[in-house]
């Protein structure tokens, strides 16, 4: 979680660790209104532009989805999250039947299909 708020560069890292540790056991991260406590510290203008010479389009919304789906993914070590969800990379799974690839795009949907695994057509 630290690493991921270190984007924004005005927040207090450690305060926000644990001001988002509390909101996590007491409503869904998701929500509109947990989104909406957030919003206060990651976009305080209320802005959705770029900052520091970088874009965060919904950057709230995205932390907030990001952080849950990794909490709810079988993976405790991050390093082994960031393999499989990065957005625009092919993942390849060996497979009995051949090679499966799932393919996620930038809207970080998956799509997956089957190949021989010398690989051909």
């Amino acid at each position: 979680m630290r690493r991921e708020l270190r984007v924004w560069s005005s927040v207090d890292v450690e305060f926000l660790t644990t001001y988002v540790l509390s909101l996590l056991k007491a409503i869904d991260i998701r929500s509109e209104p947990a989104v909406r406590l957030l919003r206060e510290f990651l976009d305080p203008s209320g802005e959705h532009g770029p900052r520091n010479g970088l874009e965060f389009p919904n950057g709230t919304e995205h932390f907030a989805h990001e952080l849950y789906s990794f909490l709810r993914s079988p993976y405790k070590e991050l390093w082994r999250w960031d393999e499989v969800s990065q957005v625009g990379r092919e993942v390849m799974i060996v497979l009995e039947e051949g090679l499966m690839v799932v393919r996620c795009g930038a809207d970080g949907r998956g799509n997956a299909d089957t190949r021989p695994v010398g690989g051909g057509p």
